[in-house]
């Protein structure tokens, strides 16, 4: 029997709709990613938390065994399961219909154009993935200039279904304007807070993240950052804890790349990707959620929710951010009830949604192609090569966003393709969780 409050997908009618009303059943059954990792595992069914954390980050149409596998996990029945099939499907084609053609006067064969024919749309994209190619040689070329050991990705064509390039949730807004990031509009009367705490990444994103969560109404944003700064520097109790009691907040953000700590040696002395710093992560990244909880109990109020923001790739060490994303902060998410939101995927060789890119979530780039609203509002910052790209990081620095020095208070102020793709990602986990 289906429960009459169990969120469905039968009024979904975009992509949007259809993963939105995903993260309502979600929230609605009330499981971490693990335990429904666990719970499809019951079913016979493969259901990878981080498959479904990317899938629900993301508004594309996910795969139907995921679709099934997803709606089983949550507690729904088999006519369930099925509507739930039926609709990812409905929604899936309607996607994918063209436009009909205008009527043609005389039987003649017309010049075919990506207008009139969806065929020509995959020709279009197939004359892209070669121009992509040539944008791979640009790449490899940026990579020896800057001393990379990374050797040539090995890539497979994405499937037409896979290859819609969606905007996030968050795009919807037009991306700011240097004024609006230089002075973020202010937040609704009586919202909630939502507390960002994190390094570098954060201070310059804040300012972006600051105007898409502000712009939706849904909450007012407060920022603490430190330059450099590790997960372990925030946990003394002038920090962290002083933190949530000034502000109260119903989310906290955490962003840390995962410095080792340069001020408390909190990080130890094995340095970046040793045993002993995932250990130590491991260990700061449970204090911090302990001292929220502590911290809320001691206050009286509800605990906040916490949103672990996974990593985008290291390019000297990509195994350290997989370990630090898949070691640390998506089991603490787990173990405490809270969330991620995969930032970093937006920034990875993942993102590229013209072709699959092994392992690309964790693989460096300085280039993708330009989605739609960086095309839109000149955010495209290399329309006229390869059909058009767009730099993620300035060329002095791989891991910074702000493609400019132009700061204040170390937050980005000028547009950055790479500010606003992370912080989209972020604006929708949060608009979407309250």
């Amino acid at each position: 029997m289906v429960s009459e409050d169990r969120p469905t997908p039968r009024h979904a009618a975009t992509p949007a709709d259809f993963v939105a009303a995903m993260r309502h059943l979600k929230t609605w059954a009330g499981l971490s990613f693990r335990q429904l990792e666990r719970r499809a595992a019951q079913f016979g069914e493969a259901l990878p938390r981080t498959t479904v954390t990317s899938a629900l980050a993301r508004d594309r149409v996910p795969q139907e065994h995921l679709v099934t596998a997803f709606a089983r996990a949550c507690g729904c029945g088999e006519a369930e399961v099925e509507e739930w099939a039926a609709a990812r499907r409905r929604v899936a084609v309607a996607e994918a219909t063209p436009p009909p053609p205008e009527a043609e006067p005389e039987k003649t064969t017309p010049p075919v154009t990506v207008q009139q024919n969806g065929l020509a749309r995959k020709l279009w994209r197939g004359r892209l993935v070669v121009e992509l190619v040539a944008l791979a040689v640009l790449i490899a070329v940026v990579v020896t200039l800057n001393n990379s050991s990374d050797g040539p990705a090995q890539r497979q064509p994405l499937s037409a279904e896979s290859a819609q390039p969606t905007p996030p949730a968050a795009l919807r807004l037009p991306p700011p304007t240097e004024a609006q990031l230089r002075r973020p509009p202010a937040a609704p009367p009586g919202a909630p807070t939502v507390l960002y705490v994190g390094d570098s990444i954060a201070a310059e994103t804040s300012s972006a993240l600051t105007y898409f969560v502000h712009r939706s109404g849904k909450a007012r944003v407060v920022s603490s950052t430190r330059k450099q700064a590790a997960l372990c520097d925030y946990l003394r109790p002038d920090r962290l804890p002083a933190l949530i009691a000034r502000t109260k907040p119903r989310l906290v953000l955490l962003q840390f790349w995962g410095h080792s700590s340069t001020t408390t040696g909190c990080t130890g002395s094995g340095g970046p990707g040793s045993d002993e710093y995932f250990t130590r992560y491991l260990s700061a990244a449970r204090q911090a959620a302990q001292q929220i909880g502590q911290e809320a109990k001691r206050l009286g109020i509800p605990r906040p929710r916490i949103v672990w923001i996974l990593q985008g790739p290291d390019r000297a060490r990509p195994d350290r951010v997989r370990r630090l994303n898949e070691e640390v902060y998506q089991p603490v998410a787990d173990e405490f009830g809270d969330l991620v939101s995969d930032a970093g995927h937006q920034i990875s060789l993942a993102a590229n949604v013209y072709e699959v890119v092994r392992d690309g979530r964790y693989r460096w780039t300085a280039f993708l192609p330009c989605d739609e609203t960086e095309r839109r509002y000149g955010l495209c910052s290399h329309p006229r090569a390869f059909g058009g790209v767009t730099q993620l990081h300035p060329d002095h620095d791989s891991r910074q966003l702000c493609r400019s020095t132009s700061t204040i208070r170390d937050r980005c102020t000028v547009n950055s393709p790479g500010v606003i793709r992370y912080t989209t990602v972020i604006a929708q986990t949060v608009t979407g969780t309250l």
